[in-house]
């Protein structure tokens, strides 16, 4: 909760943040299994740390806020990202998707890189 209050005051005080519900959201989609393959819709769930409204020239830009504390490796961080992934390139409804806001808040730049890597990896899959 620590490092979701900071970030969002953060983009407050920058006069960035338009909209802010710190309530966890739980959401759920329908996605293709590969990309424009609706024949095998596949369930995903959702679950971001926080959502809000960013203000990016005179737009409201929706998002959602992932903070990594370094506590998933492996199979889990991956699955956890490709959650997202397949919710940006597989979604199977026509309504926009907030963008994600992924931050690393532990673990330096050694596992923003790797969390970077991971995100590439999936990106060209899907």
């Amino acid at each position: 909760m620590q490092y979701i209050l900071a970030f969002m005051f953060a983009l407050r005080r920058d006069d960035r943040l338009a909209g802010w519900d710190l309530v966890q959201a739980r959401y759920e989609y329908c996605v293709a299994v590969a990309p424009g393959d609706l024949t095998r819709p596949r369930r995903v769930e959702l679950v971001p740390d926080s959502c809000g409204i960013l203000a990016v020239d005179g737009r409201e830009v929706p998002f959602w806020l992932e903070i990594d504390r370094g506590t998933r490796h492996g199979v889990s961080l991956t699955r956890q990202l490709e959650k997202y992934i397949l919710a940006r390139f597989g979604y199977a409804a026509s309504d926009p998707l907030p963008m994600l806001l992924y931050v690393v808040a532990e673990g330096g730049e050694s596992r923003a890189r790797l969390v970077a890597r991971r995100l590439v990896e999936l990106s060209t899959r899907y």
